[in-house]
């Protein structure tokens, strides 16, 4: 889903993740779903108003980004207490900085990312604030957006690799899927 809305963005169209305020029952009936369906997520598609809102005019809205952690936050080498040291022209750089900049839930931004080797171990940090329900993991959601941002990013960069399970069972972390590059 995210590829469709990074398209959906190229061609000047307004998105936004819905993943925690919609009732999903509505759209169970609308999109004749079966009983072991669900949709954790949808997303409106529009064009953006030109007049801000009253959120907006009161600053309850940041601008994209503006609340995001800093990349060391997030990035590792060998353990979870060494950032990575990257220079910014590095291609895995570019890729990470497009995980670091996914929209997540309530903007937690749960994702870590341990680099041993050549190999990308990515993990959540739950947080327990962010539900989790049997309608939607939003945080395996927020995992899935940053994993499509980061291949994406390395797609059109033109670097090759691919997602493999490899565990190396550091840390506490739930961990998801390793990028092998």
């Amino acid at each position: 889903m995210q590829r469709i809305i990074i398209e959906l963005t190229r061609l000047g169209l307004g998105t936004c993740w819905l993943g925690g305020s919609f009732r999903r029952k509505d759209y169970r009936k609308l999109l004749n779903t079966q009983k072991n369906e669900i949709i954790p997520c949808i997303t409106p598609v529009g064009y953006k108003s030109t007049k801000k809102s009253r959120r907006e005019r009161l600053g309850l809205v940041f601008s994209d980004g503006s609340l995001r952690k800093d990349f060391n936050t997030f990035f590792f080498e060998n353990n979870f207490e060494t950032p990575i040291i990257f220079n910014p022209e590095d291609n895995y750089h570019k890729a990470l900085e497009a995980v670091r900049k996914a929209p997540s839930a309530m903007n937690k931004q749960p994702w870590r990312v341990l680099k041993i080797e050549d190999k990308y171990h990515f993990y959540l940090k739950r947080d327990s604030i962010v539900g989790t329900t049997k309608a939607s993991d939003l945080q395996k959601v927020d995992m899935g957006i940053a994993l499509a941002n980061f291949k994406l990013a390395l797609e059109e960069l033109n670097v090759q690799g691919k997602w493999h399970i490899a565990d190396p069972n550091i840390g506490n972390l739930e961990y998801i899927i390793t990028w092998i590059s």
